[in-house]
Parts: structure tokens; C-alpha cells; sequence
């Protein structure tokens, strides 16, 4: 399951006001990150490093202008 721009609004992140009890079964048979980073704060750059595996500047997206360039 891959995600970004999601805060931790959550109640396995002790957001008692928040009912999630999907994630907090995902939660009970899964890793947990408490400190998670993403090495670009928009979202464009971060979530195609998450899908190749490779740095934002490796792949070349910068901004939410940038897409795929043909080489990934």
C-alpha cells in the first residue's frame, strides 16, 4: 500500500477522535513508521519516488509541472 500527502490524522497515531478501524487492523498486522519523511514537500516528486525507488532527482520531477520523463 503506497500513500503520500496524508497526515497522521489517525487512530493508531492517537487521534482518539478519529474512527479508523480498518487501518487499525492494518495497523495490528503491519510496521508501523512513527517518523516518516519524504525527501521533496510536494507531492509530484515524492510519490514518483515512491513508485520507481529512485531520488526526485534522479527521475527528474521537481514541481507538479514535471511528469514521468521517458526514460523511467
Amino acid at each position: 500500500i503506497m500513500f503520500d500527502d496524508l497526515r497522521p490524522e489517525l487512530s493508531i497515531y492517537g487521534r482518539d477522535y478519529m474512527i479508523t478501524p480498518n487501518f487499525e487492523r492494518l495497523a495490528a498486522k503491519s510496521v508501523v513508521f512513527d517518523y516518516a519523511f519524504c525527501q521533496v514537500a510536494v507531492c509530484n516528486p515524492s510519490r514518483d519516488s515512491l513508485m520507481t525507488g529512485l531520488r526526485p532527482d534522479t527521475v527528474g520531477t521537481y514541481n507538479f509541472g514535471h511528469s514521468w520523463p521517458p526514460h523511467i
